[in-house]
């Protein structure tokens, strides 16, 4: 197998350099020393910074439709058990991470969509496929019955969007997943059709002894309840 070529060092250096600091944070300088390259060899392959970021979300979202696929996207799962998956596989990776880290398009959507048209305009694809990801598996529970169809699909995914992107904001700025537990912990609450009846709605957060306990159950789908078990 060849080696990784100079210009994908500096991509994936980019994706984990830009992920931990920000754009405005880091330099090229830092980023070619994250992949072990030349300073020179940025300039070789990338002609400016601002292309360079939208090249790195391009990565970056690769990464993030793996989880997407065989999670929100699988079918041989209930819809409303694809979403929890997908939160679920998320607090996997930031979890052990102190959720320091947030999601990148958020992250970089912060910083970058009022200084470039380039990567804002990027940014506005990466909302689009994970808002049309989210929007699929809640038109399914429609259809079934399981999911509220008072507000439509593609909004509720914007508002489930929404909120787990302020919940990672959150706690990256805590460095603990109370935020993101929480926003799981309601989640179903607003998903689930308005007829269910109040006292059915009681989701419970996973504990740690039941961490130990069940490392087969999902803290998601514990603290969905309804997901599992549920109504």
């Amino acid at each position: 197998m060849s080696r990784p070529s100079f210009r994908e060092k500096i991509l994936d250096a980019g994706v984990a350099v830009l992920h931990e600091r920000g754009y405005f944070a880091c330099g090229v300088r830092e980023i070619t020393e994250a992949a072990g390259v030349p300073l020179g060899s940025f300039t070789n392959h990338f002609r400016s910074k601002e292309m360079f970021v939208a090249l790195v979300l391009d990565r970056y979202m690769d990464g993030l439709l793996e989880i997407v696929a065989r999670t929100l996207r699988d079918r041989s799962r209930e819809p409303l058990a694809r979403i929890a998956s997908y939160f679920d596989a998320v607090e996997g990776i930031a979890g052990p991470l102190e959720w320091r880290f947030g999601c990148m398009v958020a992250n970089l959507g912060l910083e970058l969509s009022m200084h470039s048209e380039m990567a804002r305009a990027r940014l506005m694809t990466a909302l689009e496929q994970l808002t049309d990801s989210f929007a699929e598996a809640i038109r399914e529970a429609q259809e079934r019955g399981q999911a509220r169809t008072d507000i439509g699909a593609e909004d509720l995914a914007m508002i489930v969007l929404s909120g787990w992107h302020g919940a990672l904001l959150r706690a990256k700025v805590e460095r603990r997943g109370d935020a993101p537990l929480m926003f799981a912990r309601t989640l179903p609450l607003l998903l689930r059709a308005v007829t269910c009846k109040p006292e059915k709605l009681q989701p419970t957060v996973m504990t740690n002894v039941e961490r130990q306990t069940h490392p087969e159950i999902s803290t998601f789908e514990i603290a969905g309840g309804l997901i599992r078990g549920g109504p």
